[in-house]
Order: structure tokens, then sequence, then C-alpha cells
């Protein structure tokens, strides 16, 4: 009975002394930097294999994204969704963002509570897709203005700003240069333009 006692004994020992082994092995390989902190972000980013996507929008004038968007909004970003894949024809895919943008003023269109934002590009599968010379990078929180399309998408890099320190970075009259402007001020110019239009 005793050797019984003093075999399981052992067995037990051995199983947990396997067992801390085991774990003190997993803790050693957390104590590197988290994938999602910002030091590593970038390192990581850098490393992965990029796809330059080649998006011909054309020159759009101011006009044209007031008479071409089915919804203008000034809003913040609430959710940046995993990008995905979707088929345009049976053999070519586009890679997409799904952003959630939650209006904080309309100016043209319905868009409800929320507006979804299908960013081209992204990451997907451990690839970074990047659209030609696009080079915003989204973060929750964000506030935005944006021209959307009707299909959920831009009107290409003319139709979209990100909001710093109350300023946009927008383009001309003809969507050939950027200038500064303050929000609140591009706000008024585009509801003037859209009153002027009937557009509204």
């Amino acid at each position: 009975m005793t050797v019984k006692i003093k075999k399981r004994f052992s067995l037990l020992l051995l199983t947990f002394v396997f067992l801390v082994s085991l774990l003190s092995g997993c803790t050693s390989q957390t104590s590197e930097p988290a994938a999602d902190s910002p030091s590593s972000k970038s390192e990581a980013d850098s490393s992965k294999p990029t796809v330059k996507i080649l998006a011909s929008y054309g020159e759009i004038t101011f006009d044209g994204l007031l008479e071409r968007a089915a919804s203008i909004v000034y809003g913040e970003i609430s959710r940046i969704q995993p990008a995905q894949e979707r088929y345009i024809t049976p053999d070519k895919t586009q890679v997409y963002t799904p952003i959630k943008i939650t209006p904080i003023e309309t100016l043209k269109g319905d868009p409800g509570p929320t507006l979804l934002y299908n960013r081209l590009g992204g990451e997907y599968e451990g690839v970074l897709y990047q659209v030609e010379g696009q080079e915003l990078s989204f973060q929750e929180g964000d506030r935005i203005f944006i021209f959307m399309g009707k299909y959920d998408s831009d009107l290409g890099p003319t139709s979209i700003s990100i909001e710093h320190d109350g300023m946009l970075t927008v383009w001309d009259e003809k969507g050939v240069n950027t200038m500064e402007m303050p929000t609140q001020e591009y706000i008024a110019k585009v509801k003037a333009a859209l009153a002027e239009k009937g557009l509204q």
C-alpha cells in the first residue's frame, strides 16, 4: 500500500514539474513587446510584404465632389474592422477595410447614426495592401471629413481629410493642390456651395 502511495506521489510530482517547466517556457515567450504596441507595430509593418494597388480616380474638382457624393459627413471614426477580401470579377479580388464613422454633422444625404466607409486596402492574411498615392492612416477616434460615393467608398484622394488640431488638409477648387483650412470654415464653405447648387 505504501509503495503504491509513493508511486502516485512520484507521478504527481513529475507531472507538476513538467507543467511548471511548460508554463515557464510560455511566459518567457510573452516577455517580448506585444504585437499591437506602438513601438513594435511599425517594425512589424515594415517587415510585412506589401502589395501596391493602382487606383485611377482622375482629378475631381470641388464641384464634382459636391455633385457625385451620395453623402457628405464630418464625423468620428468609431471602429476600424479587420480587412476583408471580396470578388469584383470571377478571377479578381479586392482587399478593403470597413471603417465605421459616427456622424457629427451631415451636410448631404442621410447616412443614419453610423456610416460605413469601405476603405480600399488594408492588412489581409499578413500582407499589406496600399493604394498608390494615398498615404492617410486612420485611427479610432480620428475626426474626418468625407465625400462618400454610392457604394460606401470614397471618391478618391481629394474626397477625404483627417482633422488635426481643428484643421483639415483639403484640395483646391480644381482638385490639384492641397491647403490647410479650419474645419468649421470648410464645413461652412461646403454648406454654402451645396445650397447654391440645390444639392442639400
